[in-house]
């Protein structure tokens, strides 16, 4: 799949530079200015599309090491897209639950097909842990560690 198929119509200068660039996630990224002058875009505009990546957890900026890419993950849009959500009503929070709801029962049989024989011991072990009678209701730890807190 080629990183051309973007549409630019969504994505900023900014992104469109990240999808672009492989080599962004490995070296730290050109300075603002040097951004600026390559994308035409101006600084206070692209320091805008940096911050929107940054909250996107698209990059990362730190003091002597610059901006780099990161690794593309869902999570920080949809924390801040249901934070923001919440904060407006909080019965917004029922359709996320109910979204998340279906989309489990939609992979669910996808990820029980991927599960190893140890993912499987390790599942049964916390439905009926070794030794122990299902229907005694003590709690045995399986960390040594916490067995002073569970006895």
């Amino acid at each position: 799949m080629s990183r051309e198929h973007n549409s630019p119509d969504l994505l900023s200068e900014f992104l469109r530079y990240l999808v672009n660039h492989e080599q962004a996630e490995d070296q730290s990224l050109p300075s603002l200015a040097d951004l600026s002058q390559e994308l035409g875009v101006g600084i206070a505009a692209l320091r805008e599309q940096l911050e929107v990546a940054r909250a996107l957890g698209l990059v990362e900026v730190r003091p002597r090491i610059g901006i780099r890419r990161k690794a593309y993950s869902f999570l920080p849009a949809v924390r801040q897209s249901l934070a923001y959500a919440l904060a407006l009503d909080k019965t917004h929070f029922q359709a996320f639950a109910d979204l998340r709801k279906h989309i489990e029962m939609t992979y669910w049989h996808e990820a029980v097909q991927k599960l190893t024989a140890e993912d499987r011991s390790a599942l049964n072990n916390v439905i009926r842990p070794p030794g122990r009678n299902c229907a005694a209701h003590q709690h045995k730890s399986p960390m040594p560690s916490t067995a002073n807190f569970t006895s």
